[in-house]
């Protein structure tokens, strides 16, 4: 089952995380996308993630989760959360999280999300191939 999600990044970070969760898990994944384009600026890409919000106009809560904390993706998820009460954002964007959304609960998402994205960082100990991989 979908969550009300919107990826936001620098460039087509988001949209290709996305195509690479779809890889794996196929097409159970819809999330709206925000690639800001160099060009976009805070204008454009607050335009642009109006647009990703209409999809989910009859929705009480939405998160967005954004590449990076500081940056103009991030800014402009931050100024539509401050008007809209049913927004919330997420930073650090990863395949993990993507993964991962589809089978959580929609109830604490965005902390959810964080640990498994956090988690998701590792120096592997023995430097070996996961046992799923052989």
């Amino acid at each position: 089952m979908n969550k009300n999600i919107i990826l936001m990044s620098h460039g087509k970070m988001a949209e290709e995380t996305l195509n690479s969760a779809k890889m794996i898990v196929g097409d159970m994944l819809d999330y709206p996308v925000v690639s800001m384009a160099s060009q976009d600026g805070i204008e454009g890409t607050i335009e642009k993630l109006n647009q990703a919000l209409k999809k989910y106009e009859r929705s009480t809560e939405i998160l967005v989760i954004v590449d990076l904390l500081g940056g103009t993706p991030g800014n402009a998820a931050l100024l539509k959360a401050h008007e809209d009460p049913r927004i919330s954002v997420l930073t650090g964007l990863n395949l993990a999280m993507l993964l991962e959304s589809i089978s959580l609960p929609p109830e604490n998402l965005a902390d959810n999300l964080k640990e498994i994205g956090q988690n998701s960082i590792q120096i592997p100990s023995d430097n070996k191939l996961n046992e799923d991989d052989e």
